[in-house]
C-alpha cells in the first residue's frame, strides 16, 4: 500500500494544513528565550503575516550549477529591513541563538512517498548557516558559490545540520506529526549557533542556505538551493541569563514504518467516511494538549501551489 492514491491524496485533501515547497528561516531567538526582545527575530524585510509575498521578498531559489548568484535576495541591511512588525532582533558577540525552519511537509508527510525520496531512502537535505559582520562585505559579493567554495575569507560557517533536526514537525495528522507531538515534539525545526565573540560592528548578517539538489525523488534537480537572510543588531555586551554553552541536541524520534503508517493510512480511511466524528488519534496530540491547533501562516508563498506539495 506504499502511497496508495486514493487514500493517501485524501488525507492529504482533508486532514493537512501546509504551504508548498520553499524554504526560509521563520525565527530567531536565544537559546532560552526572547530576553529583552519583545519578538523573535525574523528574515530581512518580512512581510506582515497578511502578506502573500514572502517568495518573492526574501527567498532566493538557486538552480544554476556554478551557484553564482547572491546569497542575500535583498541588499538592504539596518533599519529600514526591520520596521514595523518585525525589529531587528538583538543579541551580543557571544550569544547562543536559534535559527528555526518550517518543515513544510518535507517530515511530516507521508515518508514513503517517492516524490520525497532519493536513490538512498527517505532524505530532506542540508542545511548551512553562514555568519558575518555586515561592515566587513557588501551583500551582492557574497554568492553561493563563495559560501561553498570555501572561499569567504570575511565571515565563518557557524553550522551545518540535517534538514530534519529529528523532532519537527509541521501540525497536521500524518503519523510522523503524530508521532512526533506524542512525544513531545513538533514545531519548527531548529539549530543553535553562536556570534562569535570577536566580531564587531553594528550588524551581524546570518545566510540560512538548504541544499535541496537531488533530493527531490522522481523529480530532483541537479541544483536546488534556497537561500533568506536575517540581521542580528549587535549589542555590547550580553544578557545576564545568556547561554554561554551550546544546549544540548534532541533524541530524534524515528520515522513511522511501513507497516506503522499503512495503519494509521487505514485508520484515516476509516474516518474520512464519517469526518464529522472526532478523529481517532486526536489524544495523542500531547504536545497541543489533545486539540487540534490551526497552522500559523505567518507567510503564505505568493506562487501557485505545486501538486507535490498541496498539503
Amino acid at each position: 500500500m506504499r502511497w496508495s492514491g486514493v487514500v493517501s491524496v485524501a488525507l492529504l485533501a482533508a486532514v493537512m494544513e501546509y504551504p508548498y515547497a520553499h524554504n526560509w528561516i521563520t525565527e530567531v531567538t536565544f537559546v532560552n528565550g526572547l530576553g529583552k526582545n519583545a519578538k523573535p527575530g525574523k528574515p530581512r524585510d518580512s512581510p506582515a503575516p497578511n502578506d502573500n509575498q514572502a517568495d518573492v521578498k526574501f527567498v532566493n531559489l538557486i538552480d544554476t550549477p556554478d551557484l553564482n548568484k547572491p546569497a542575500c535576495k535583498n541588499k538592504h541591511v539596518g533599519k529600514q529591513s526591520h520596521e514595523g512588525e518585525y525589529p531587528a532582533f538583538k543579541a551580543a558577540p557571544g550569544e547562543w541563538l536559534y535559527i528555526k525552519w518550517r518543515d513544510n511537509g518535507h517530515i511530516v508527510k507521508d515518508p514513503f512517498d517517492p516524490n520525497l525520496r532519493d536513490k538512498k531512502g527517505r532524505s530532506n537535505g542540508t542545511i548551512y548557516l553562514y555568519g558575518r559582520s555586515y561592515e566587513k562585505q557588501q551583500d551582492d559579493e557574497v554568492t553561493l558559490k563563495t559560501l561553498r567554495d570555501g572561499k569567504w575569507d570575511k565571515g565563518a560557517l557557524l553550522a551545518e545540520t540535517p534538514y530534519d533536526d529529528g523532532v519537527c514537525g509541521e501540525p497536521g495528522d500524518t503519523l510522523t506529526y503524530v508521532k512526533r507531538c506524542e512525544a513531545g515534539g513538533g514545531g519548527d525545526c531548529k539549530v543553535a549557533v553562536r556570534i562569535p565573540e570577536k566580531e564587531k560592528g553594528e550588524w551581524y548578517t546570518i545566510i540560512y542556505a538548504w541544499n535541496y539538489s537531488l533530493k527531490e525523488g522522481t523529480d530532483a534537480k541537479l541544483t536546488q538551493w534556497y537561500t533568506s537572510c536575517v540581521d542580528i543588531k549587535l549589542e555590547d555586551k550580553p544578557q545576564a541569563n545568556s547561554a554561554t554553552t551550546e544546549p544540548p541536541k534532541p533524541k530524534a524520534i524515528p520515522l513511522p514504518s511501513l507497516a506503522e503508517h499503512e495503519a494509521h493510512e487505514a485508520v484515516v480511511k476509516k474516518w474520512l467516511e464519517n469526518p464529522s466524528q472526532p478523529k481517532p488519534w486526536q489524544d495523542r496530540l500531547k504536545c497541543q494538549g489533545g486539540k487540534k491547533v490551526k497552522r500559523d501562516l505567518t507567510y503564505p508563498m505568493s506562487i501557485a501551489r505545486s501538486a507535490k506539495f498541496r498539503f
